[in-house]
């Protein structure tokens, strides 16, 4: 009985020699490919780098999370309602998290609402994890939300989870009717 690793050997020195000539034909290229597969770590979804396949192997721990964050190196497929928020480093003083794939829905005529969402905050003693915001923006996927309500909710929500000094949420609603609209919510601690 043939393995496949030696037949993958079997062809990929057959055609060394059509490659010296200059001419590779489709089975050395389908060798090189087997032979680059079998050196890979194929889970379901595809190739993943060797420090994850470690990890899988359990040959390297990840500490467990001792700070709340429930997301962050999960497989989380879901919009959450809430952003998470690790320890802010030392000497961090503004922080800007940006994207332009905010998605809610117009109350009025039921038609999505895209947006671009810029929040700087200046940490205090958290800071927020990214996942979290990502997962948490595509909560409003489904939600009808004027633009300026959506500021205010996501600076709301941004002052009870990090409790930064100052925050300021700018939301850009894409031009619908030739008309753009930028919406910003900013808080003060103590005001």
């Amino acid at each position: 009985m043939t393995t496949s690793s030696s037949v993958t050997l079997a062809s990929a020195s057959k055609s060394r020699s059509r490659w010296r000539t200059g001419s590779p034909s489709r089975t050395a290229t389908a060798a090189i490919k087997q032979s680059t597969m079998l050196r890979t770590v194929w889970p379901v979804v595809g190739p993943i780098p060797w420090s994850a396949a470690l990890v899988r192997s359990g040959a390297m721990d990840i500490p467990a999370s001792d700070d709340g964050l429930t997301v962050l190196g999960q497989k989380v497929q879901h919009p959450i309602d809430h952003l998470e928020c690790f320890d802010a480093p030392a000497h961090v003083s503004t922080v800007r998290l940006t994207t332009h794939e905010v998605m809610s829905i117009c109350p009025v005529t039921g038609q999505p609402d895209i947006s671009s969402l810029v929040i700087d905050y200046q940490p205090d003693r958290s800071c927020i994890e990214s996942k979290s915001l990502k997962l948490y923006v595509w909560s409003f996927r489904d939600r009808h939300l004027f633009c300026e309500a959506l500021a205010a909710e996501i600076a709301e929500e941004v002052v009870r989870a990090a409790d930064p000094h100052a925050v300021t949420v700018t939301l850009t609603q894409q031009p619908r009717g030739g008309i753009v609209i930028e919406a910003t919510a900013a808080r003060r601690k103590g005001a």
